[in-house]
């Protein structure tokens, strides 16, 4: 099979946008990779909410090293086996995979199944599978300290930050895709987000 290498991890070439985007680009999320690498610390815990096939999750083991923690979880089962494919593949036993949606309630939700993976958004419709939705503070009621904390979930955001109180409390950096037109979906402004932020105590910068 092929791969698509990068400092200290291999993609495989899935068929997935993901993969396809490193395929033709692997620089293309270079500059969240080294974001991720520059804030986590050897041995310290990383999570990643909509880890999608792994290049973010296997970014920040990379820089954790083996004694470190990295929780990746991903909505969609299908995106789910790739992501684990590519952990297996590259040894990173640290690295444990959830396959769940993450939002503010336990229950369950409808995933979207669109041909582009790295776009589907929970469905508002209806149309798409079924899967569990747990809370953040679930999912890591035995994780210690985080050192960073990322979530890119296609406007599903204000809800992870919702179920993770007691997340955010233990939490020093948060690293959060917002963009106005998924959150305006979802019927919030990216505003929400920032100032449920600022309220659990964080400062809130724009990646320049």
């Amino acid at each position: 099979y092929f791969v698509v290498k990068r400092p200290g991890f291999f993609i495989r070439f899935h068929p997935t946008s993901v993969s396809c985007t490193y395929w033709v680009d692997a620089e293309a999320r270079a500059e969240d990779e080294r974001t991720i690498s520059a804030l986590l610390l050897p041995d310290s815990t990383y999570v990643d909410v909509g880890a999608n096939v792994g290049t973010l999750a296997l970014a920040g083991a990379a820089a954790t090293g083996p004694m470190g923690k990295v929780v990746a979880i991903e909505a969609h089962p299908r995106t789910t086996k790739f992501l684990k494919d590519n952990v297996r593949e590259n040894g990173m036993c640290h690295v444990t995979v959830v396959c769940a949606a993450v939002g503010d309630k336990e229950g369950s939700v409808v995933i979207e199944n669109r041909r582009a993976d790295d776009m589907n958004q929970v469905s508002i419709t209806g149309n798409g599978a079924k899967i569990p939705m747990r809370t953040l503070d679930d999912i890591l009621a035995g994780v210690g300290g985080v050192r960073l904390l990322k979530i890119d979930v296609e406007g599903f955001e204000k809800f992870v930050l919702a179920g993770a109180p007691r997340t955010l409390a233990r939490t020093e950096f948060v690293f959060i895709e917002i963009i106005a037109s998924t959150a305006a979906h979802f019927g919030y402004d990216v505003a929400d987000v920032m100032q449920m932020l600022r309220t659990a105590g964080f400062e809130c910068y724009r990646l320049a």
